[in-house]
């Protein structure tokens, strides 16, 4: 059956919970009209790699959806408007990408304990950038990028393809090594205690995915984002609708109602796990 970019069934639905960024919360129109407004900087985010989508079929509950609606790919493609629009619904939208099994990334994510503070998360992160440039094998080029959670992502790249988990194994066991003694940093530790902060190589597998740029945060609304200054960057900067106007050059419009079609829900629930 053949998609298209449909407007929200229910546009006045909220798909974010209020919080802190948001207080009245995000609804389905406002995440329609970010989307809309910015797919022509996120699909070259997304060209030529394997995705998984993820929505909010209402605040509190995620739907992963893994294969693509034409059955016609293992994972989703995205390369062009046309592919984005089949999966343009209204839903608040994660589209992690995927790894292959020969690559040369690297992508470090950064698990915070409990208690630990924004501050004490960038501090870790920042002695992890000084990790990577030190490593003789790796590229000079690093990407710093607030996840639009709690953390950031650090991906980096090798100067030759190898197997991932290969590489995962040996960056795992020279950060046990940098960091032996350090009572603030654990690796590979899925939950870290108190104060501690875990350097965590999980996204390295095959179809393991990570987070792209510019996609929103179904627990948030905060949209993953390139950091330059990781010091004096606030999350605040990464609420979708500020994302939106740095991208556009226009500022965000609320509840900008359009006419449109409608998504019908049960036709995703075929191809996704409601969790």
């Amino acid at each position: 059956m053949k998609k298209e970019s449909r407007y929200p069934e229910h546009p006045d639905q909220l798909v974010v919970k209020k919080n802190e960024f948001f207080p009245s919360g995000i609804s389905e129109l406002d995440v329609w009209n970010y989307y809309e407004g910015i797919k022509s900087k996120l699909i070259p985010e997304l060209k030529g790699r394997d995705l998984f989508i993820v929505i909010a079929t209402k605040p509190g509950s995620k739907l992963f959806i893994r294969h693509p609606y034409d059955k016609k790919t293992e994972f989703i493609r995205i390369n062009n408007e046309k592919q984005f629009e089949e999966y343009h619904s209204g839903k608040t939208r994660e589209d992690p990408s995927t790894s292959s099994e020969l690559t040369t990334e690297a992508v470090f994510d950064f698990d915070p304990g409990p208690s630990a503070t924004f501050d004490e998360i960038k501090d870790v992160v920042e002695q992890c950038i000084d990790f990577i440039k030190k490593q003789k094998d790796f590229s000079k080029s690093i990407d710093l990028r607030f996840t639009g959670g709690r953390s950031f992502h650090v991906q980096t790249s090798l100067k030759s393809k190898r197997r991932i988990e290969d590489i995962k194994k040996d960056i795992e066991d020279r950060l046990e090594k940098y960091f032996e003694g350090n009572d603030k940093i654990v690796i590979a530790s899925n939950k870290p205690s108190g104060h501690k902060v875990n350097i965590d190589l999980s996204p390295m597998k095959v179809n393991g995915g990570h987070v792209s740029p510019y996609s929103m945060r179904i627990s948030t609304g905060l949209c993953c984002i390139s950091v330059s200054s990781l010091k004096s960057f606030k999350k605040e900067e990464a609420k979708f609708d500020r994302v939106y106007e740095k991208l556009t050059g226009k500022k965000f419009k609320w509840g900008n109602k359009k006419k449109g079609c409608l998504l019908v829900l049960q036709e995703i629930n075929k191809f996704g796990k409601l969790v």
